[in-house]
């Protein structure tokens, strides 16, 4: 396998206004993120930050992100700039699928039923992960749970309940088009911390939502288009997501044990200290830098024993 290093990142203060006028990013004057200097040939973020990649901000990604994202890295062992863009677009998509369409906060056991994880090495004789995007998480085939040992009897019957109710819903019509809308045409941010689940959604003034602005539907289109060919039909979807209108079932909304289970520490907030990088899907010109010293290290839950070994590039 070929080692893919940074490059110099692209990414200016100009080409980062849309996500400061929407909400996704604080402005600039709060000092809570960077560019990267003219001069910086790869990354190197200063004491208290971590990279982000320009790209993860069309994707569901903001800060500060929720427990159920910096607990997911921690119990994996990687830093954010250790996924690829797709990556955090399927976390997006899986938040949203709990809290809009299932009613319940984002489950990780249900997670692992559904996806699996691989790691891009440096080489054959250098089994450390590549410096940045060496994670993907793809959807996988079958029932089975992976990378939790012996799970309880009990998180089986609730994953296997959830599964049958995503199933029924996509008899019903379901697509990850609708998944997008409720999302990203309700301006929430599915990987960022909010005061509340989505679930509980409250219209146009909603206090989770990025921005009070409205879109328009060429703008929408647009937006969508920048990471996915999911086909924008209109804003009424068939499969509407729960609300303050629609409300849940009281089902799974108090389920316990849904976040990552710790490794005996809790990973640092992603709060302060982005640096912000530019780049395309496969490319590390898009990044940004922000705070993480529990996120490197190696991959070790997928395929115990193996080296999982990303540095921080700090």
């Amino acid at each position: 396998m070929a080692t893919k290093g940074w490059t110099k990142s692209k990414v200016t203060k100009e080409a980062l206004i849309p996500y400061i006028s929407t909400g996704i990013i604080p402005e600039i004057n709060r000092e809570r993120w960077r560019v990267s200097a003219v001069n910086e040939t790869e990354p190197l973020p200063r004491p208290g930050e971590f990279v982000i990649f320009m790209s993860f901000l069309d994707r569901g990604f903001a800060l500060p992100t929720s427990d159920f994202m910096r607990q997911l890295l921690a119990f994996y062992s990687i830093k954010i700039s250790d996924l690829r863009p797709h990556s955090i677009q399927q976390i997006a998509l899986f938040v949203a699928m709990c809290e809009c369409y299932l009613g319940c906060p984002p489950y990780f056991p249900l997670w692992v039923s559904i996806f699996h994880g691989g790691a891009a090495l440096v080489s054959n004789s250098d089994q450390s992960l590549i410096p940045n995007g060496g994670i993907t998480f793809q959807v996988k085939f079958g029932e089975a749970f992976i990378d939790m040992a012996h799970p309880k009897k009990a998180q089986e019957e609730v994953v296997m309940a959830m599964r049958s109710a995503i199933q029924e819903l996509k008899d019903t019509g379901l697509t990850s088009a609708n998944m997008y809308k409720c999302w990203l045409a309700r301006r929430l941010i599915p990987v960022r911390c909010r005061g509340h689940y989505m679930w509980e959604y409250r219209g146009q003034n909603d206090c989770t939502r990025s921005t009070a602005a409205e879109w328009t539907e060429e703008d929408y289109r647009k937006a969508l288009a920048n990471f996915t060919t999911a086909t924008f039909t209109t804003f009424d979807a068939e499969v509407q997501p729960f609300s303050e209108d629609k409300p849940a079932p009281k089902r799974w909304q108090k389920i316990s044990n849904n976040l990552p289970p710790l490794a005996g520490k809790e990973p640092p907030e992603m709060i302060e200290g982005e640096e912000i990088d530019e780049g395309e899907e496969e490319d590390d010109g898009d990044r940004t830098e922000l705070d993480s010293e529990a996120l490197s290290q190696d991959f070790g839950r997928r395929t115990r024993g193996s080296k999982r070994g990303a540095t921080s590039s700090s």
